[in-house]
């Protein structure tokens, strides 16, 4: 990609990944956006933008998880699949409801983020519905697509968990595998973390720096054996074969300053799970710094060798492994 595309696609991640978010609204809308985009639609009215944010609900909603952070308190879009399934509002009425309430904040808040906007917008808005703008065909008809449907989703599904988790005691389940509240919602494999972690690394591989394929894996960057826990800080996505390579090794220390730089960005984000980094590791940065730095010499104690010790290399800058891994990601 062009350097104007790897900033565009950059500012969509800003919004998905580091927006504020009390409801998921947000991520409706980015979906929204991405179906008309490949409907190879520019101008969109109130009538068909509401159209498709109902179905989205309508089918979101089957899974009775909240939208919202706020206990007792229901959205817009709730409350009308809700009135719709009671047979108290057609369809027709139903869309026509959304296109009245649903868009006075999302509508204007999109390209808000947790500081600032994200620049040059990828819509306008007008009272008649939206006109999307170049960048919005720029990243979501571009190659990048695939992957950032993926984090939309994933997106979803965690802003989700944690609503859930704001309304009822409980904790995140140990076992990542259980990203969703241990009680009432479904399991979620370790595999659907990868959308959520991919835009925080900006689609490169942890360990070697090369842009991930298909074949990629959840890793723990100070091996499990050790810390004997999944938890979030400690995860990142890495190719297979770099994964593989590492094995249960422990990486060398850049890698602990790396793990740091990343969960600061989560950190800084609107990302659900961020709560549950701070709570493990601290409230200030450097309390966290310092929390990794004690996990890793204790690890440093208990495993004698680290990855690039007792293989000889160093996978970020090692130019024979990274045009390896590049021939191995065609």
């Amino acid at each position: 990609m062009q350097s104007a595309e790897i900033e565009d696609v950059g500012a969509w991640r800003a919004i998905v990944l580091f927006g504020r978010n009390t409801a998921t609204y947000k991520i409706a809308l980015a979906h929204c956006l991405a179906r008309f985009v490949e409907a190879g639609a520019t101008d969109v009215s109130m009538p068909e933008l509401a159209e498709v944010f109902f179905d989205l609900y309508a089918e979101r909603l089957t899974a009775g998880r909240p939208q919202l952070a706020h206990a007792g308190r229901l959205t817009v879009m709730e409350r009308v699949v809700a009135l719709y399934r009671l047979g108290r509002l057609d369809r027709d009425a139903a869309i026509e409801r959304v296109a009245a309430e649903a868009f006075d904040d999302v509508l204007p808040r999109f390209h808000t983020l947790y500081r600032g906007t994200s620049g040059a917008p990828f819509y306008e808005a007008t009272p008649a519905g939206l006109t999307l703008t170049d960048r919005a065909f720029t990243v979501l008809g571009g190659p990048e697509r695939s992957a950032l449907l993926d984090e939309l989703g994933a997106r979803w599904d965690l802003l989700e968990g944690a609503f859930a988790l704001m309304r009822e005691p409980g904790e995140l389940a140990n076992d990542v595998r259980s990203l969703y509240l241990a009680r009432g919602y479904e399991r979620t494999p370790l595999t659907g973390l990868r959308p959520a972690l991919h835009g925080y690394q900006h689609g490169l591989c942890f360990y070697c720096g090369e842009q991930l394929g298909d074949d990629v894996h959840v890793d723990h960057v100070i091996p499990r054996q050790f810390v004997a826990h999944d938890q979030p800080w400690n995860l990142v996505l890495a190719h297979g074969f770099c994964n593989e390579q590492k094995s249960d090794a422990l990486p060398g220390r850049e890698f602990a300053e790396k793990l740091v730089a990343r969960n600061e960005r989560l950190v800084a984000s609107n990302h659900p799970i961020r709560e549950r980094v701070i709570a493990d590791l601290g409230t200030t940065p450097e309390q966290r710094r310092r929390a990794i730095g004690r996990v890793y010499a204790d690890a440093e104690l208990a495993i004698p060798y680290t990855w690039d010790g007792v293989r000889g290399y160093h996978p970020a800058t090692d130019p024979f492994y990274k045009a390896f891994v590049r021939g191995l990601v065609r």
